[in-house]
């Protein structure tokens, strides 16, 4: 079994950030959808815009609000127990808060999007990722990627399960990753046909997402449970005919309470 440290993610994040805006890859990417109409010829696509950009937005907003409704509820009436009440508690507050975090730096931050780059249809620079809060550039406000934040947020699904399963089933199930990866990944790719942001932007939002959602979860879970100590193991099994056999009884992708 592969063992996946919690740092692990920021480490390959951090280095494929570092590597695709210092190796020119995430402006060349840029270029390449640039050139194909020599122009954002998608910006204002009825797919692109309106359904996934403004109706992923509407759709996390609705998702956001219902849990937000199921969480009042299971506290008025007491549904649930204590631990199930707390984990919808968890879900929202760990999904605003990846939503927040990545709103507030993109107010913070200078980085510009690909349509305002000059050879992109813009007028301005392009600015590396130790320029973004330089105070003697200017630039637009596009990192790292908000609307993705929205899909990415979701990460806050699997752990919510990490702290249900603990008053029930002892089985958890890493596809509870899918749904955050899924409407993460759309949204970034459609903003990136768009002009909106490049690549790096939406690595940034989905590394940041996650370590809202983990660093909320251990929070929650020593609350829940003071004997647990800190986390510092998440396992990630190979996908082969051997452990397959045993998927039903283990965690496919949890992280691990020892210590050292």
């Amino acid at each position: 079994m592969q063992q996946l440290r919690w740092y692990t993610p920021a480490l390959y994040g951090i280095l494929a950030i570092v590597f695709l805006q210092y190796s020119g890859l995430d402006l060349w990417l840029a270029e390449q959808i640039f050139a194909l109409h020599q122009g954002w010829v998608w910006q204002n696509s009825w797919i692109l815009e309106s359904i996934l950009h403004i109706g992923g937005r509407s759709v996390v907003a609705v998702l956001l609000a219902s849990i937000l409704l199921l969480t009042l509820i299971s506290f008025i009436f007491n549904l649930f127990n204590q631990i199930q009440r707390m984990a919808l508690l968890y879900t929202l507050s760990a999904s605003l808060l990846s939503i927040l975090v990545i709103s507030v730096l993109k107010h913070l931050t200078l980085l510009p999007c690909p349509w305002d780059v000059q050879g992109l249809g813009g007028d301005q620079t392009y600015l590396y990722l130790h320029e973004a809060f330089s105070s003697h550039t200017a630039g637009r406000q596009c990192f790292p990627a908000g609307h993705a934040s929205g899909g990415y947020a979701l990460f806050s699904l699997y752990f919510c399960l990490k702290l249900w399963r603990s008053s029930t089933s002892k089985t958890l199930n890493f596809y509870w990753l899918i749904p955050a990866l899924l409407a993460g990944g759309l949204f970034g790719l459609a903003q990136q046909l768009r002009g909106a942001h490049f690549l790096s932007h939406d690595i940034t939002t989905a590394l940041l997402c996650w370590y809202c959602c983990l660093g909320l979860w251990w929070g929650f879970a020593r609350r829940l449970n003071p004997t647990i100590e800190t986390a510092k193991r998440a396992y990630l099994p190979l996908i082969t005919p051997a452990n397959k056999t045993h998927s039903s009884g283990s965690n496919a992708f949890t992280l691990s309470e020892k210590s050292q």
